[in-house]
């Protein structure tokens, strides 16, 4: 999952003035490890749509991992997350458990 940092206009100028310099990881312009930016969703990611950056860098799209399952340990930062592998939107066969991702 990719995110756009914020476009230089003047209400994004005004607001980063208000911000402190350091910004938690919620706030933060970073894509993070695959914990943190699934941690951030109220449901723990399950059900999200996730790629690695270096896939859209190597322009391989249409591939993702679709989050089954989380669990997370140090505020986020660290934990096991499981999924179904799509690559090129095609979804690839399983063993009988879901796939572990790998961050």
């Amino acid at each position: 999952m990719s995110w756009t940092p914020i476009r230089s206009s003047g209400i994004a100028r005004s607001i980063q003035k208000l911000l402190p310099s350091n910004l938690p990881p919620s706030l933060a312009g970073r894509p993070g490890n695959l914990y943190e930016v699934i941690s951030r969703a109220p449901d723990g990611g399950v059900g999200r749509k996730v790629h690695q950056v270096r896939w859209s860098e190597k322009q391989i799209g249409d591939s993702y991992w679709l989050v089954t399952r989380s669990q997370f340990k140090c505020e986020g930062k660290h934990g096991k997350a499981w999924g179904l592998l799509y690559w090129k939107s095609v979804s690839l066969p399983q063993p009988p458990h879901t796939a572990q991702l790998m961050a």
